[in-house]
């Protein structure tokens, strides 16, 4: 059982291409745009309140071709993202009202400050903190990030009650799994 948790408010288009590893979470509000192209998502991916989350594309002959989107295990999204990168790697951490731009690739043990906005095409290293608008390298991380980064995400779903839970309200269990494939 994958134990994903989301929201009976998130908007999921085109689900057959939206792939979840497990104990994921959605909160309200998310947009999931799997019609535009597949959406890869690992364990543990935090995506909070009011973001989007589209596949980016690629012009290839004048036309435009919308191409899938990995998200690698441990990352939290922060509320009020757009995301339309082309990867995020693995312990990742997007700060709110972030706007990561099409074919953004972000590798593993990365932090995004809040209020971020990364230009098309960029190439965030590992062990990376950018920030600004437009983002800029602020700094180096220690390999530690990797494991507060992993931690974070872990205990952030261990410790999650949904709305329905905290009303005394039980969550439908087909809720739960029936998101993902």
């Amino acid at each position: 059982q994958k134990q994903n948790k989301i929201s009976k408010h998130v908007i999921l288009k085109g689900l057959e291409n939206i792939r979840m590893e497990g104990k994921d979470i959605m909160h309200s509000q998310v947009v999931m745009r799997g019609d535009m192209a597949a959406i890869n998502l690992g364990t543990y991916v935090i995506i909070k309140e009011n973001v989007i989350v589209r596949p980016t594309f690629i012009k290839k002959h004048g036309q435009v071709q919308y191409v899938k989107m990995d998200i690698g295990d441990n990352v939290t999204i922060e509320p009020h993202c757009v995301i339309s990168a082309s990867s995020i790697g693995s312990n990742v951490h997007i700060g709110k009202n972030c706007v990561i731009g099409h074919r953004v690739v972000i590798k593993d043990n990365v932090k995004i400050l809040d209020d971020t906005v990364i230009p098309p095409d960029t190439n965030i290293p590992s062990f990376t903190v950018f920030g600004g608008k437009p983002a800029q390298y602020l700094g180096e991380v220690t390999e530690a990030i990797a494991t507060t980064n992993a931690e974070l995400a872990k205990t952030y779903y261990r410790n999650f009650v949904g709305l329905s839970a905290q009303s005394g309200a039980s969550q439908a269990p087909s809720q739960a799994g029936a998101q993902s494939s």
